[in-house]
């Protein structure tokens, strides 16, 4: 199962301040992320879509329960320290615990966490869904 993901960088003046750095839309194609412009930089904006089309890809079943919820991390590296040369962003998935390493040249310190919030949620509700499994044989 894939939840598709968009992430649409959004000129500051057009996105109001209460809203936060990011604004996470739900429609029935999938999710589509609304952050402000100078929070995340257009190449991490991509990795992003491109990391979490990968993860609903991995992480939810349509066939068996998705318990436990992982753990959602985040940690903004220098981009010497990254763990993957050149990289803006790796996804370690250890058990039930994903980190997002990602360069903190490309992004803010709010817009990190306000990311790790909303996945954690996304998680929350992906698990809520029903498990759909194959029909038994007549």
């Amino acid at each position: 199962m894939t939840i598709p993901s968009r992430f649409v960088r959004v000129d500051p003046e057009e996105m109001d301040d209460r809203l936060g750095p990011v604004l996470v839309h739900r429609t029935l194609a999938g999710w589509i992320y609304y952050c402000r412009a100078d929070k995340i930089s257009e190449e991490l904006a991509r990795e992003f879509e491109a990391l979490a089309n990968r993860y609903t890809q991995t992480t939810i079943s349509l066939t068996t329960p998705t318990e436990p919820r992982p753990e959602i991390r985040m940690h903004r590296l220098p981009p010497e320290q990254m763990p993957a040369p050149l990289q803006p962003a790796v996804l370690d998935l250890q058990d039930t615990v994903h980190t997002v390493f990602v360069r903190d040249d490309l992004i803010t310190q709010d817009m990190a966490e306000a990311m790790v919030d909303i996945n954690a949620e996304q998680n929350r509700y992906a698990r809520r869904l029903p498990v759909i499994a194959p029909l038994a044989d007549p």
